[in-house]
């Protein structure tokens, strides 16, 4: 990580007409659901993400330094219950929150 807390495999996409944080998510993680992760991220260059226009530029990380600094804000509630009940730190992706929702490890210690 660099000492602007941003990461050296970081892309860095140039807002187009009509796109949100949620469009470039979409474009760049194939979900939505990294909107508000992505906003965090790129709050010291943009504060308002409402605010977002066009030629503007935003930077985006890979997927795993998402989910390492903002697992709450991407899986909700879910993040904090597996981590929790699988000892886990982070979780890497999506796709393994769902897998992990299915695990023996989860279902064992799960209120849900």
């Amino acid at each position: 990580r660099s000492k602007n807390g941003f990461s050296k495999d970081d892309e860095i996409h140039v807002v187009g007409a009509g796109e949100s944080y949620w469009t470039i998510s979409k474009k760049h993680y194939g979900m939505g659901r990294y909107s508000l992760a992505l906003a965090e991220y790129n709050k010291a260059r943009i504060p308002q993400p409402d605010k977002i226009k066009p030629g503007m530029k935003v930077v985006v990380p890979p997927a795993q330094v998402l989910n390492e600094r903002y697992g709450r804000l991407i899986f909700g509630a879910a993040y904090d219950a597996v981590t929790a009940s699988c000892g886990i730190k982070t979780i890497p992706s999506a796709p393994c929150l769902e897998a992990l929702l299915r695990s023996p490890c989860f279902q064992r210690f799960s209120c849900f």
